[in-house]
């Protein structure tokens, strides 16, 4: 198929950069399909889906009508499970991007380097340019797990994109995202004028770093974040976007069940560090004990005073608003736009986005 393909992987932030670059090429007058956890089709009317890389034969079904409908470029969001059983075998990626790798998904790939081995996968389908975070020790071994002729590209944060400048809405994508997709779209050659213009017009990538504010002052973030490394990075962005005010931060999330046992207790720590009230709720316990995996967390808590346990994840984020002040800050954590909890077979219907929205009426 002779379409210009990019993928990307890496353990956070692989929705967000992959929705942010088709939106970004959308308005640059590009026709573009997009398969990623958020949605399949031609940006931006897309369908739900279950997957975050679907397996073969829908990828080709997707593939079949971006073809009929002339589009130019593809973004795929690369996962690793998607990349270890083989479903993106055979497409020929032109670009590849890799956000960071850290620990995450070890219930499925046992250990580090093997998690690292199947995002490596997509580095050998590319034939063109391979960006890899030059911040990200893991990206920078990634490299050497293959050879490859395709143009090696290490981005970091040295080009800074001032918010203030373009009158960008914060909440809109992180400064990390738009230096890379700068940097990618102008390796498209397109002009970097042009690319600043199309900046002013991004959108939020719906349950990421959402922000919304009442008129009583209270500030709400709902973010998919599940990862240490992307907690930690949520919750540094809100204290530093408020920093100068008097404010607390009453933090909101669980862990989900049959995952990494291990970063439980570092979430906690993160969360006692940056917030002043800690509410820890269900997640996805999925066959786990619920209560297990809310204790796994709270033993990385130091000051337990402040912990409030609140399994049912509704009348958490019900406490959660009733506990805050004027100026004080409320963050969902880990679910984003899911819109289910899973009890072993029981599946609960809940979205953190849609609840809140039907709250603050």
């Amino acid at each position: 198929m002779n379409k210009h393909i990019i993928g990307v992987t890496g353990t956070d932030g692989k929705t967000s950069l992959s929705h942010l670059l088709a939106q970004s090429l959308t308005y640059l007058g590009r026709s573009v399909g997009i398969i990623s956890s958020e949605g399949n089709g031609i940006y931006p009317h897309l369908k739900k889906n279950m997957y975050t890389t679907s397996p073969a034969h829908i990828l080709f079904e997707y593939f079949h009508e971006f073809t009929k409908k002339n589009v130019d470029i593809i973004v795929i969001e690369c996962s690793s499970q998607g990349l270890d059983q083989n479903r993106l075998n055979n497409i020929k990626f032109h670009e590849s991007i890799v956000t960071n790798i850290t620990n995450d998904h070890l219930d499925y790939h046992k250990t580090l380097t093997r998690y690292m081995m199947s995002k490596a996968k997509l580095l050998k389908m590319t034939s063109n340019k391979i960006y890899l975070n030059k911040a990200c020790s893991s990206t920078k071994r990634i490299i050497k797990m293959f050879k490859t002729k395709a143009q090696v590209i290490y981005y970091g944060l040295d080009d800074r994109i001032c918010f203030k400048t373009l009158n960008l809405q914060e909440n809109i994508p992180t400064r990390y995202n738009l230096s890379l997709i700068k940097l990618v779209l102008k390796n498209m050659l397109f002009n970097e004028s042009r690319i600043y213009e199309v900046f002013k017009k991004l959108k939020p990538i719906i349950g990421r770093n959402n922000y919304f504010v009442t008129e009583k002052n209270i500030n709400f973030y709902v973010d998919y974040a599940h990862t240490s490394n992307s907690f930690q990075s949520l919750l540094e962005g809100v204290k530093n976007r408020h920093r100068g005010s008097a404010f607390n931060i009453i933090v909101v999330f669980g862990c989900g069940g049959d995952r990494d046992i291990a970063k439980r207790s570092l979430m906690g720590r993160i969360a006692e560090k940056y917030s002043s009230m800690i509410i820890l709720t269900d997640d996805n316990p999925r066959n786990e004990n619920p209560e297990k995996i809310i204790n796994d967390i709270s033993l990385g808590i130091e000051d337990q005073s402040k912990i409030i346990i609140i399994s049912n994840r509704k009348e958490a984020i019900k406490k959660a608003i009733t506990i805050a002040q004027k100026n004080d800050v409320i963050v969902l954590a880990g679910k984003g736009n899911e819109d289910d909890i899973i009890y072993d077979t029981n599946v609960i219907k809940h979205n953190d986005l849609k609840y809140l929205r039907s709250l603050l009426k």
